[in-house]
């Protein structure tokens, strides 16, 4: 089957160390469930004072983002692990994101990993118990979404965040063409 070019670019962050490919992500009902064809570019999103997320969409960039977190890169990331000296204050770097997100058009944190996995796998660290550690991430995810009006998407697989990640830039861009 013949797929349809998606109708713009996804701006990917450079230092996204585990993209997403956009693989694979059918159409709607009225094109057939074509197989769609999603362009990226690789660019710089993040990491600066001005830090827009992960994912947005070519010429939307300061209007649009998401932020992308596996399991293990939340925990690590809310709890502040620092299991290696590069990566000091990413707790802090993080809320800087969220602030960043918060005062865009349109912003999500996207979770691979349900919330329920996320607190109920979430192990011991350092001198802390597992119990402690699901209590402060679950607080701390209550927290940000409060502090921060970003939305959070906590999903059941990396797959079902990448199409969701599709789907959420793909309405931001219908609507934008609405104006």
């Amino acid at each position: 089957m013949e797929p349809i070019a998606s109708p713009f670019t996804i701006l990917v962050d450079s230092a996204e160390s585990q993209p997403f490919t956009f693989d694979g992500i059918n159409s709607d009902a009225k094109d057939g469930f074509r197989p769609i064809a999603v362009s990226c570019k690789w660019t710089s999103l993040g990491r600066s004072p001005h830090g827009r997320g992960d994912y947005s969409i070519e010429g939307y960039s300061y209007h649009v983002g998401i932020e992308r977190k596996s399991q293990e890169d939340l925990w690590g990331t809310l709890l502040g692990w620092e299991d290696n000296p590069e990566r000091t204050g990413r707790r802090d770097r993080f809320k800087g994101e969220l602030a960043n997100l918060e005062k865009l058009d349109c912003s999500l944190v996207v979770v691979e990993a349900s919330l329920g996995r996320c607190i109920e796998e979430v192990p011991e660290w350092g001198v802390k118990t597992a119990k402690t550690n699901r209590k402060i991430l679950n607080r701390t995810i209550i927290s940000f979404m409060q502090d921060y009006r970003v939305p959070w998407l906590f999903c059941d697989s990396r797959r079902l965040a990448e199409v969701e990640t599709y789907r959420w830039l793909a309405r931001f861009w219908r609507k934008a063409q609405e104006k």
